[in-house]
This record gives structure tokens, sequence and C-alpha cells, in this order.
């Protein structure tokens, strides 16, 4: 082959690979600018007053309450959503805030993996005192099972929007420090019977589903009638 030619597909060659190079680079540059400048996620805070008395955890209302009202509940769940931003609120001010009742939410996350990452998010939101407002931010924010509302990046902008301590929170999400705690009470729930959400317990006696207040008002003034 003539020098020239040998020389002419040399310089077409490098050419080519410069190109390559040149575009693969450009690509990954504009890559980053689309990802850094990706919205954070839209989040809703519930308009709910804040709650006026003792809340400990996963616990509302006094230590020594006459009346035991437990719920194994899914982020996920859609009627443990209506139920926490409606029901609930009434039970509260009716029964938790008078001292009569006491409220305890426990994990049953057994929709799939973004109902355990939920429940881990909680745990960590409640190192920083925030366990309920997060949990009803939680609920005022799904959309759909395992679609992506409760990944990372929507978990940690909710805890952002409270307030939160967002690098001591993201390194509790991230080490998955709560994992086992949620597996834990999730298998407590099915050794209780617990098979759907949302499930209670009123001192004990179980009640399915996310019944309207006039009838936990029902079973909780016959219990109370009963003397607890």
């Amino acid at each position: 082959m003539p020098r020239e030619a040998i020389r002419r597909r040399r310089v077409q060659s490098l050419s080519r690979s410069i190109w390559l190079t040149t575009g693969a680079a450009v690509g990954g540059v504009l890559l980053l600018i689309l990802l850094g400048s990706r919205p954070l996620p839209t989040v809703t805070i519930p308009t709910s007053p804040p709650r006026p008395y003792v809340a400990e955890g996963r616990t509302l209302g006094a230590a020594n309450a006459s009346l035991v009202l437990e719920e194994y509940g899914d982020f996920q769940c859609p009627r443990c959503g209506e139920f926490a931003l409606g029901t609930a609120r009434q039970i509260e001010e009716a029964y938790v805030a008078t001292g009569q009742l006491k409220f305890v939410y426990h994990y049953f996350a057994f929709l799939g993996e973004e109902s355990i990452r939920a429940a881990q998010a909680t745990e960590c939101a409640d190192e920083q005192g925030q366990a309920w407002p997060y949990m009803d931010t939680l609920f005022a924010n799904q959309h759909g099972e395992n679609q992506g509302a409760f990944d990372k990046p929507h978990l940690e902008a909710f805890a952002e929007a409270l307030g939160l301590d967002r690098l001591k929170f993201k390194t509790c999400l991230d080490t998955n420090r709560y994992r086992a705690t949620v597996l834990r009470e999730t298998q407590a729930g099915r050794d209780r019977g617990v098979q759907g959400t949302p499930t209670f317990f009123l001192n004990g006696q179980m009640i399915f589903g996310a019944l309207p207040f006039e009838d936990f008002r029902h079973q909780i003034e016959i219990a109370l009638g009963a003397g607890g």
C-alpha cells in the first residue's frame, strides 16, 4: 500500500478516536448537568395542627391511660393514610387529649421495599423528635405501591421540608440502621394474627379496617364503660 494511503488511514483513525472520546465526554457533562438540574420532589405537608399531648416515639398520650389503641399499618396503604389524616385525629382529640386513651403505631411493612424504607426513615426522623410529623407527611404523599413515592430522594426531601438535619437523617437512612427493627415489628404483627392493614387492637381486642370515627367511638365507649 502506498505510504500516502497509509498516512491518510492513520489520520482518519485518529480523528475518529478523538471524535468518539470528545463525544463521550460532552455527553457525560450533559448528563451530569441534567441530573444536577432535576427538580427536588414535590412535598405535601399536612395542615393538621400540632399535637398538644405527649408524643414519645410512636406513642401518643398519657402512659397511665386506661385504654390502649394499637395500629399495625403500612405507609403505602391508602386506607392507613385515610385513617391517619382523618379518623385518627378525631380519636386523638376526643380520647388521647383527654388522657383516656394511649395510641401506639406499629410497623407492618408488608407491601414491599418502599414500605420498609419509609418505616426506617420514620425511625431516623424519630432520632430528631419528629416521628409523628414525618409519618403524617408520608401518608400525605402516597402515590401508589412501589412506584418511587418513597425512594430515598423523596424520603430525604420530606425530612428537609420538616426542618430535620439533612446529613444526620441521610446517614441514618443510608446505613439501614433500623431495617431489623422494622422487619422484627412486622413479624410481631404476624404473630398476633395481623394479615392486612390497618389492623387495630383496643386493649388487646382486634379491630380490622379503617372504620369511621363513630364506629371507633362506639367501641371505645364500651371499653370505657367496662372500666377499660
